[in-house]
């Protein structure tokens, strides 16, 4: 939409296909506007919008577009982590004259074209001609940085100001990422004037911004559901609107295999759900390069040695004998998976046929070569099934469905009965796979910088926990691992990790699992994971894990941020988008605009406005309210008495010796109760 000098043209093709969706809009409208509604007027009263009695003389009041920006100061999302000083004065524009200056800068153009489709979204019936005409400059420090990392300077600074009848904004950035979220800032500042009809901005506003954390994820597992690369992209835009940085994609389970390895056809042949569930190396390019238009870094993640199936049952046929044990890749096997798994359908790598590590480098060759530039890598690592023939579930320690294992601990002379035998066999795959993620790096020419892996409390003599070892630091040094925490806030490893020197990911279940609340699905009762997270529990959820657990300033600095996780038994393209959002953005905001002791119930206006703008941007974002509260003033519909959730979480699974149904679920890992 954007020229170097970008103007919106009406000959763009986007143009012409907005234009024709307003067209049909208002005939719509004109079809069906047959009673006379009186709109809606606003003061601002107290630094709030206050909806006026209808038919209130309208002299002195405001539209919601106007009073939004004058008197709120345009409800910035993820709200700016140093106050920023905005105008209340406005001024009249047109969207064909506002020119956004990119340069020869190929991601500033894919950037200012973001931000012109966010602009077209306001823009509902007829506009009329601005006043103002707007220019959109940039400087750019380190522009040779073009690829997203969590290690990247976001900062950003925005100086606007009017003179004539031109606004100048200057945006100062050291790097495209901290330029991207400036153009995200300023589509913000832009409204509609339903009583003009225009647009209208401040006339002048400063603004200095940088993220409190840097990593700001959305986990999204798609290997149990499948997700088309547009719902992916469109995640990806969401992300992008809150200042979220990395895409966190579970690409493999034990479900399917869908992402395309080059050198190694048979994984999506034998793996994926279906031909057209396949991300190929097309499709992965297009979200690569869409994601990083967002400032989005995808973090990949083949999950090994448990949770693997699909894709692996190809090795006898190729010579090379049996790539997974306990596995039942068709459901020959009825309900075997609820004695030799947490889910549907069972398998783990055989770590006893050396032939695995030639199929998994060339799995991590292709991966990181695709989307692996940035130098991180997840590979997985947790909910390892060993127990034994006397255990509810057992995988590595059973004589029959571990045979190989067995037969390979026999023939070393270890000893089956002794923990330790097993952990040392995971220990030493674990070690050989870091080795080849880095041999991975080193192809194509990038710096590894942190393998991540999944870590929690708990453990049982079924479902092993290497990071709850003595001998961690020497298997997975904290120098080159970053652990993602999943287990409950209450007891977490965490602090644990925190003291050992290790950088945490914060993924804690009770907090940031998206899937929490829902049905059962393996049988009724409902699942492993209640209840469901509310946005306000998710967006205290930094303040009360540092209350908690106590953690100094140091201590903080050792967390590296946080994500929401989409796990998908249960979720798929028909509900993925009100799973995410708009419950996502509460973290994002969390996570940008840290405040020690900041609370939700001060969010709570701006977080339902912010709602109303993802939908008209075209991301199905999860209703919250009637339509009547966000016509009023913030908090109109929600008591400040009451807390989320009533802090009690979500429950932990239950020991080895409950029902072992109750220990279903790829996520029912084995935490102390609490």
């Amino acid at each position: 939409i954007f020229s170097p000098s970008v103007r919106i043209s009406a000959a763009d093709p986007m143009f012409r296909a907005v234009g024709l969706a307003l067209a049909l809009s208002l005939f719509m409208t004109a079809a069906e506007a047959t009673a006379d509604v009186l709109p809606k007027r606003y003061l601002c009263v107290s630094g709030g919008c206050q909806l006026q009695a209808p038919g209130t003389d309208s002299a002195g009041t405001l539209s919601y577009g106007q009073c939004v920006l004058s008197c709120e100061h345009g409800n910035l999302w993820p709200r700016p982590s140093t106050p920023p000083t905005i105008s209340s004065s406005l001024v009249t524009v047109s969207l064909n004259a506002i020119a956004c200056d990119s340069g020869t800068n190929a991601l500033m153009q894919a950037a200012c074209a973001n931000f012109a489709n966010s602009l077209a979204s306001l823009v509902s019936g007829t506009s009329m001609p601005g006043a103002v005409r707007v220019s959109i400059t940039f400087t750019i420090q380190h522009a040779s940085i073009t690829t997203p990392s969590i290690d990247n300077d976001e900062s950003y600074r925005i100086n606007a100001a009017l003179r004539g009848s031109l606004l100048n904004v200057g945006i100062a950035a050291p790097t495209f990422f901290g330029a991207r979220h400036a153009l995200e800032t300023v589509s913000q500042l832009v409204a509609y004037d339903d009583g003009t009809p225009t647009l209208v901005m401040p006339s002048a506003f400063t603004i200095t911004d940088s993220p409190k954390f840097r990593y700001r994820g959305v986990m999204l597992d798609v290997a149990r559901n499948y997700l088309s690369p547009q719902t992916i992209k469109n995640i990806i835009r969401a992300m992008g609107y809150n200042k979220m940085n990395v895409l966190h994609l579970h690409l493999t389970d034990s479900a399917s295999f869908p992402v395309e390895i080059v050198g190694q056809p048979e994984m999506t042949r034998y793996g994926a759900y279906s031909s057209d569930k396949v991300y190929d190396a097309a499709t992965v390019a297009s979200l690569q390069a869409y994601a990083n238009s967002f400032g989005v870094m995808i973090l990949p993640e083949i999950d090994a040695p448990a949770h693997v199936s699909a894709g692996w049952n190809w090795g006898p046929q190729a010579g090379q004998g049996e790539f997974i044990v306990c596995a039942d890749p068709e459901g020959a096997g009825g309900a075997q998976w609820a004695s030799d798994a947490l889910e549907p359908p069972s398998g783990q790598l055989n770590l006893a046929n050396s032939n695995v590590y030639g199929v998994l480098g060339r799995v991590y060759d292709s991966v990181i070569s695709a989307m692996g530039r940035s130098g991180y890598f997840h590979f997985g690592g947790d909910e390892v099934i060993v127990g034994s023939d006397n255990t509810w579930a057992a995988c590595y320690n059973s004589s029959t469905l571990g045979k190989p294992i067995i037969d390979y601990i026999a023939a070393h002379g270890l000893d089956r009965s002794d923990e330790s035998t097993f952990y040392q066999l995971w220990e030493n795959f674990a070690t050989a796979a870091a080795s080849l993620i880095a041999k991975s790096f080193d192809k194509v020419g990038v710096p590894g910088r942190k393998i991540h892996v999944w870590g929690a409390s708990g453990g049982s003599s079924v479902t092993y926990n290497m990071i709850t070892r003595p001998e961690l630091t020497s298997v997975l040094p904290p120098e080159k691992f970053t652990v993602e925490v999943w287990d409950a806030t209450s007891g977490s490893i965490a602090p644990s990790l925190i003291q050992k020197g290790y950088d945490v990911v914060l993924a804690n279940y009770d907090y940031l699992y998206l899937d929490c609340g829902n049905a059962g699905w393996a049988r009724p009762g409902g699942y492993w994971c209640q209840p469901y997270h509310e946005w306000y529990h998710i967006y205290d959820m930094i303040n009360d894990v540092q209350a908690a657990w106590g953690l100094s300033k140091q201590d903080m600095k050792h967390i590296l941020g946080s994500e929401t996780l989409a796990w998908a038994e249960m979720i798929d393209e028909s509900n993925v988008m009100q799973k995410l959002w708009p419950r996502s953005a509460a973290l994002a905001e969390a996570l940008w605009s840290y405040e020690a002791g900041a609370t939700w119930y001060s969010a709570d206006g701006r977080f339902h406005y912010w709602r109303e703008v993802l939908v008209r941007r075209g991301i199905a974002a999860e209703a919250l309210h009637p339509l009547w509260c966000s016509q009023r003033q913030d908090n109109a519909c929600t008591l400040s008495w009451g807390s989320p959730q009533g802090r009690h979480g979500a429950v932990n699974p239950a020991s080895e010796e409950a029902d072992p149904m109750d220990m279903m679920d790829s996520r029912a890992r084995e935490s102390p109760k609490p």
